[in-house]
């Protein structure tokens, strides 16, 4: 729940991480809602699941944001006090402030 745009040195994520603007079915029902309501009643299911699964392929998931540089390092929970300990031991006093991000 952090960002370079917001300011962070490192971004870290676990491997189980869900990383979207919004989840999956939400994005769907918002993004092909015409076309979800034209759909057959009992053929709509079906539709909404093939377009998640096309959406989570597409437009979220971890693999993306690491590809485009938004996640540093995808880590095992087991590591992340050590993996945040480092960022912080190797953090510059020119990269500011390091506290919560601003709410």
């Amino acid at each position: 729940m952090n960002s370079k745009s917001l300011g962070a040195s490192a971004v870290y994520a676990w491997p189980t991480a869900q990383v979207s603007v919004m989840y999956p079915r939400g994005a769907v029902t918002v993004l092909h809602k015409r076309l979800l309501t034209r759909a057959v009643l009992d053929r709509r299911a079906e539709l909404t699941e093939r377009l998640v699964a096309e959406y989570q392929r597409t437009a979220a998931g971890l693999a993306r944001v690491v590809a485009e540089g938004h996640v540093d390092e995808v880590i095992d929970p087991a590591t992340t006090r050590t993996a945040v300990a480092r960022s912080l031991d190797v953090a510059t006093p020119a990269s500011g402030r390091h506290t919560n991000i601003p709410l």
